[in-house]
């Protein structure tokens, strides 16, 4: 049957590899821009708290709010993903050949899931501290 035309869509070879590389490109990008970002709202906040007129500055009380949700989001977020992996390991079984790149996937799918509630504020963050505090 040639691709394309049955019900069911083949495999493209080398696909799965494709997309994961894709999606650790990604996470590798998101960590990188969080973590320039995160320098950028460190550097506007220090230099806020060093005038004691912004001290009042209700940004300030978000520097540990915010980080107290998003470390409670990516925890349950990590739970979430370690029960879904538990159900579909024991339907699944055990034994076939990409088990070592299905676990590489689902690491990938860990470390971006945590990291989406802090890349997700830093953005924010960045982007509120340019235009309040520009």
């Amino acid at each position: 049957m040639a691709r394309g035309v049955g019900k069911r869509r083949q495999a493209v070879p080398g696909s799965d590899l494709l997309r994961l590389q894709l999606r650790m490109a990604r996470l590798g990008m998101d960590w990188a821009e969080m973590a320039t970002g995160a320098a950028a709202v460190i550097a506007r906040r220090t230099w806020m708290m060093a005038q004691p007129a912004r001290l009042a500055d209700p940004e300030l009380a978000l520097m540990v709010t915010e980080k107290m949700a998003a470390v409670g989001e990516a925890a349950e977020r990590a739970s979430r993903h370690a029960l879904k992996r538990k159900r579909r390991s024991r339907s699944v079984g055990s034994g076939s050949g990409s088990d070592a790149a299905a676990a590489l996937d689902a690491t990938v799918g860990l470390a971006a899931s945590c990291l989406s509630p802090f890349h997700r504020r830093v953005r924010a963050n960045v982007k509120r501290l340019g235009r309040k505090h520009g």
